[in-house]
This record gives structure tokens, C-alpha cells and sequence, in this order.
């Protein structure tokens, strides 16, 4: 098992060289979201495009809660200078930080 414990939607590409992860679970947060745990892309297509799994999300589970999509960064293991910017690029927004790591907290709301 890779996933958290809850409920997980798992995308992949074909040839296993992307994958997008949301969870649904009991938040420890306070915020009531689902969350994208895992986005990796080493394929060619652009991670900015991360919309498609966003939108493959909505049509399998339907409208979110109140707030929306999450994620988390840390900066600390991404190269980019400006981290998350797939994500910013694909209508996420900054909203703050985690409390205990100081993770970048994104938000996406339809």
C-alpha cells in the first residue's frame, strides 16, 4: 500500500511515468478538502498540466468539500524556484502554510 488510509483516486499515464494521487480522510488539518498526496511527471507532457487530473478527480467523486483540492510542497525537495508553480499554473492558490513543517498549502476550489 502507497496510499494513506481513506478513501485514494489513483491516476497513472499508460507507460507509469506520471501519477496524480487525491485522498479523502479524516483531516487532522481542520480543513475539510481532499488532498492531492502524491504528483510525480517524468513523461513529456507538461506539468503545469496538471488541470486533466484535476478534472478526472471531479468526474469521478463529484463536487469537493468546502475547501476544495489541497496540497502541500515542501520546498526543500523541489528545484524550482518558485514551488508548486504546476500547480499555480493550473488555478491552485496560496493560502498559507502547515503549522508543524511550514509546507506551501495550496488550494484549488471549482
Amino acid at each position: 500500500m502507497f496510499c494513506r488510509p481513506g478513501r485514494n483516486l489513483v491516476l497513472r499515464t499508460a507507460a507509469g511515468d506520471a501519477v496524480w494521487v487525491t485522498w479523502s480522510g479524516i483531516r487532522d488539518d481542520g480543513l475539510k478538502a481532499w488532498e492531492c498526496t502524491i504528483f510525480r511527471n517524468e513523461s513529456q507532457h507538461l506539468s503545469s498540466d496538471i488541470r486533466a487530473a484535476v478534472n478526472a478527480t471531479l468526474a469521478e467523486w463529484g463536487q469537493p468539500p468546502p475547501d476544495g483540492i489541497i496540497t502541500y510542497v515542501d520546498q526543500s525537495k523541489v528545484r524550482s524556484s518558485n514551488p508548486g508553480f504546476c500547480f499555480l499554473s493550473a488555478g491552485f492558490q496560496r493560502i498559507g502554510r502547515s503549522k508543524r513543517r511550514g509546507l506551501i498549502l495550496l488550494q484549488f476550489l471549482p
